[in-house]
């Protein structure tokens, strides 16, 4: 009688082939997933941005509510900027005691004075998480940026911070000691003119906004990011608690992201364009609040301005002998511009951005 037959199982292992597929069939499905997951973290990002944004509205209607008028654009101190909106709006934003801290009587952010507080620290509200160097923080020399003799300058190197957001001071907004120039500004944000003892300043109310507040753009984006150069940075960044223009105002003057759109938007001669326009790192636009505390994302594809591809300024904008801006040629105000002026008596329909 033959001894009953012992089975065993054979074990096969993968053959090189079948291992190939397997790490093709992954990595086909990581590059399929790959860019859903980095869109997904966009979306959250910008929606956070949003929020960033209307807080930032809030805290102005909240300010208006306690004051009868939007906070002046830029306080004015020795013709120095001392401080900016954002500053304003710190009580508003539960930053009271940030607020406190803040010497009114010397320039922000170049006084020692101030250099323990408005420096390194910022409100994350005022910061976008896809802005790359939104939360940078940069060492500022103040002898390199300001002439020797200035009685109200503490020399030093002190620390100071950015903004991912700016104020809209509407098509014209510029820094000027002309009252004439001044009221050219038809936005909701704009400089005051401090102790220079020439013009006058003139709050902005809600009821002045006869444009309708849903269809007035209050505050927008202004990437720090787009400044990878230190030196462009702390010459044209913008800071947060300073007021100067490309610090915490931005006009419609130059596109929406002309980083985008034009020729060497940084050179040294159009580095304006970046100070003066809204700006972000969100694919395809920005984000922008509206004066009723409303949040619109804008795509760069709205309707603006024909301009000049290498300057970034607007064709058929000229200045006048008096220096104030007047269109010729036909040139008029576009769907974008129009949704910056807060009394320009323009009809904008909802699908028009």
């Amino acid at each position: 009688m033959y001894p009953p037959r012992q089975f065993r199982s054979v074990r096969r292992g993968f053959t090189l082939i079948e291992l190939l597929v397997v790490i093709a069939i992954i990595a086909v499905l990581i590059g399929l997933l790959l860019p859903a997951v980095q869109q997904a973290r966009e979306a959250a990002r910008r929606m956070q941005c949003a929020n960033n944004l209307k807080q930032i509205a809030l805290a102005a209607n909240g300010y208006h509510d306690a004051y009868g008028c939007y906070p002046q654009g830029i306080q004015f101190t020795f013709n120095w900027s001392t401080s900016g909106h954002h500053v304003a709006l710190l009580p508003f934003l539960e930053q009271t005691p940030l607020f406190n801290a803040m010497n009114f009587d010397w320039v922000v952010p170049a006084s020692g004075a101030d250099t323990t507080f408005a420096g390194p620290v910022r409100p994350s509200v005022y910061v976008c998480p896809s802005d790359t160097l939104g939360t940078q923080v940069d060492s500022f020399d103040e002898a390199v940026y300001f002439p020797p003799g200035c009685f109200f300058f503490t020399y030093g190197t002190f620390m100071q911070a950015y903004t991912s957001y700016a104020g809209h001071a509407g098509t014209w907004f510029r820094h000027s000691r002309s009252q004439a120039v001044l009221d050219q500004s038809n936005g909701l944000f704009f400089r005051n003119q401090g102790l220079s003892g020439i013009g006058t300043w003139t709050a902005v109310r809600i009821a002045d906004i006869t444009d309708g507040t849903s269809n007035t753009i209050a505050h927008g984006e202004h990437a720090v990011g787009l400044l990878s150069d230190l030196e462009d940075r702390l010459e044209n960044g913008p800071v947060w608690s300073c007021g100067w223009y490309g610090c915490t105002i931005f006009t419609s003057f130059y596109p929406l992201n002309p980083q985008r759109k034009v020729q060497d938007v940084f050179g040294d001669n159009l580095t304006e364009a970046y100070a003066g326009a809204a700006s972000s790192f969100h694919p395809g636009g920005a984000n922008f609040a509206m004066a009723d505390g409303s949040v619109r994302f804008i795509k760069d594809t709205i309707d603006s301005w024909p301009m000049d591809a290498q300057m970034a300024t607007p064709l058929g904008v000229i200045l006048d002998s008096n220096g104030l801006y007047q269109l010729t040629g036909g040139a008029r105000l576009h769907v974008y511009q129009a949704l910056t002026t807060r009394k320009g008596g323009e009809v904008i329909g909802a699908d028009s951005y």
